[in-house]
């Protein structure tokens, strides 16, 4: 076992930046945080605005088909075609 005191290992250890951010770090990391947060309020704004006008284009696609199919179930009832 070498003794600790001349380890070299720890020697370069002890050499290392510390693990702890800069304040200028931190502070650039907060700034693309706040951005990106931003970007991503302004994304899910303007998809409920445009899922609202899609969820009225889909009832309005829906009650077409709903119609279309009524009418064509009642002409084959006219025609006297049994409906299975």
């Amino acid at each position: 076992m070498t003794d600790d005191l001349r380890d070299p290992v720890l020697g370069l250890v002890a050499r290392l930046p510390p693990a702890a951010p800069s304040a200028a770090r931190c502070e650039l990391v907060r700034a693309r945080a706040h951005v990106a947060l931003e970007k991503k309020r302004r994304a899910e704004t303007m998809a409920s605005k445009q899922t609202s006008g899609g969820r009225v284009v889909d009832g309005a696609l829906y009650l077409a088909c709903v119609v279309y199919i009524t009418a064509a179930a009642i002409e084959a009832l006219k025609f006297g075609w049994p409906l299975r």
